[in-house]
């Protein structure tokens, strides 16, 4: 219900694209999960990078971690029964992971 996201201590991740922490469109961002019903939780980089590489034994792409965060989102909400197996879901992965440097 807040209309800025709160502040966070910022700790390394495998996901570079997402290590920020505050996002300069933050309350964007919550608006747009308020307005369309939506959620957001958060994933640790075991659960990501086992995503991102379920996603290139499954499916033959290899995406980058910060696209795969949202495929171990995905998940963790349909193991909650947030999002049930006939509902539609669409999840962008625009990052190749053979772009990606990987942790620093």
């Amino acid at each position: 219900g807040e209309s800025d996201p709160a502040s966070i201590v910022r700790r390394p991740t495998v996901c570079g694209g997402i290590e920020i922490g505050r996002p300069h469109r933050g309350s964007d961002i919550l608006h747009a999960i308020a307005a369309t019903g939506g959620s957001a939780v958060a994933r640790d980089d075991t659960d990501i990078l086992k995503a991102r590489d379920d996603l290139a034994m499954l499916e033959g792409i290899y995406a980058e971690p910060t696209s795969a965060s949202a495929l171990a989102a995905l998940a963790q909400l349909a193991a909650a029964g947030t999002i049930g197996p006939d509902d539609l879901v669409f999840v962008i992965v625009t990052g190749s992971g053979l772009k990606d440097p990987g942790p620093s």
